[in-house]
């Protein structure tokens, strides 16, 4: 009580400040000035709704995954403008599990209509306009058993739902193809057949129309589904997982207004086979997904180094090398490697001073197997993180909140290539968004 108190009476003052900010001035005694704000009569009227609906016995239950998580959600399903106000109940009987769609008009509040289903819990739900008539259909989830969930597709015309269509599915998302949406779940395999992905769109006749496509033979597990666009700006999803060894595996998935279909059906799949559990990413910032096909580097000890070579594909199923990287994602940043570099690259770790730890590139010689440093990579850390940055011969590559990056050039030339702290400050990357699991 004393924490709810506490912010109302900030908000209260902090409504005072922004009127005297823009020049609007009252006259309020001191006990007005620190009376609780009131609630409008439309949130009166709403709550004395829902809690009609609670004191039935009900509860709330909201979604348990995705983005969409709250009890009482407010959306504009109708493109009116005026949002409605959707709660997400569990209560006895045979369906359990209700949507209650409670409208708003000319300050009157109304229950519109209850969405019923059954299941133990709401596993998700969306939002998404799928023949892009400006209107909103709703795409729930629903947990039947720990392992089984099923979505079902609601239309909301008219303000009374109208049942679309539903599947079994074990992900499910949404992806915009030509201005409206398209939903897509996944299955995984089962013993009698593979796993496969079922795209729903939605005909300007109102007709759902469901078109499937395998995924690849193997993919046991599903580890991140995302969305993106391949060369040519074709929308695809990424769907990435592993297999009974534990490889990470990548499916992508085109759509059209034909339906879906994996292109990466048959040997493009093996060949994004990796020990790597990295994901898919629009590397380059080019507006297209790029998938990482990771190879071991030359390595002095029992930790495996790897350069990444980003491979963006067409829907074709033809794929065009974007650039390679080394990834340090324990300190927080990547560096393109230059071609010239990557075929006699050895790498390797230096944490033996207290905070500064540091990536060490060398040139290996193959037949000598002689390691030659050239350049150092630090992570600076502790409080004389600045005394070392400006230490002769490094120089500051990025900041970060709690470190500082800088480089040090050990050798200028070696093997054929050359270092420059042009080629460094270029190539250097901070990583501001995780780029695996």
């Amino acid at each position: 009580m004393r924490r709810s108190v506490k912010s109302a009476l900030g908000a209260v003052c902090l409504i005072a400040v922004l009127f005297t900010a823009s020049g609007c001035f009252f006259r309020v005694s001191a006990d007005e000035l620190y009376s609780l704000p009131q609630a409008s009569e439309e949130y009166l009227l709403l709550q004395q709704e829902l809690n009609n609906i609670l004191s039935t016995g009900a509860v709330y239950s909201p979604p348990v995954a995705g983005s969409n998580r709250q009890s009482v959600q407010l959306v504009d399903l109708d493109g009116d403008g005026v949002s409605e106000v959707l709660a997400f109940i569990r209560a006895a009987g045979d369906k359990p599990l209700k949507i209650y769609v409670i409208g708003q008009k000319d300050g009157e509040i109304y229950q519109a209509d209850i969405i019923e289903g059954e299941g133990t819990a709401f596993e998700r739900v969306r939002y998404a306009d799928l023949d892009g008539d400006g209107t909103l259909e709703i795409i729930v989830g629903r947990q039947v058993t720990s392992a089984l969930s099923y979505v079902s597709i609601y239309s909301m015309k008219g303000g009374v739902h109208s049942h679309l269509g539903s599947a079994e599915y074990a992900e499910l998302t949404t992806v915009d193809v030509g201005g409206r949406s398209v939903v897509v779940v996944l299955r995984l395999p089962s013993a009698e057949q593979p796993g496969e992905a079922e795209a729903f769109s939605l005909a300007a006749d109102g007709e759902m129309v469901r078109t499937t496509t395998q995924l690849t033979k193997g993919l046991l597990t599903f580890a991140r589904v995302q969305s993106g666009r391949l060369r040519g700006s074709v929308p695809a999803l990424f769907v990435e997982g592993a297999d009974s060894a534990n490889k990470t595996m990548t499916d992508i998935l085109v759509l059209t207004e034909n339906g879906i279909d994996n292109i990466m059906e048959g040997a493009l799949a093996q060949e994004t086979a990796r020990d790597l559990a990295i994901y898919s990413s629009d590397i380059n910032k080019d507006g297209y997904m790029e998938v990482p096909l990771p190879r071991e580097l030359k390595s002095q000890s029992d930790a495996k180094q790897y350069a990444i070579d980003w491979v963006a594909y067409e829907m074709t199923g033809e794929r065009h090398n974007v650039f390679t990287t080394y990834h340090n994602r324990s300190d927080g940043w990547f560096f393109i490697l230059p071609d010239e570099w990557v075929e006699r690259l050895g790498v390797r770790r230096d944490d033996s001073v207290p905070g500064e730890r540091a990536i060490i590139f060398s040139f290996v010689d193959d037949t000598t197997d002689t390691w030659t440093d050239f350049l150092r990579i630090y992570t600076l850390s502790g409080d004389n993180k600045y005394k070392r940055a400006a230490i002769k011969g490094r120089f500051r590559l990025a900041p970060d909140e709690d470190a500082i990056y800088c480089a040090e050039i050990v050798r200028s030339s070696v093997g054929g290539i050359s270092i420059t702290e042009k080629i460094v400050t270029d190539n250097f990357r901070p990583i501001y968004s995780d780029w695996s699991a």
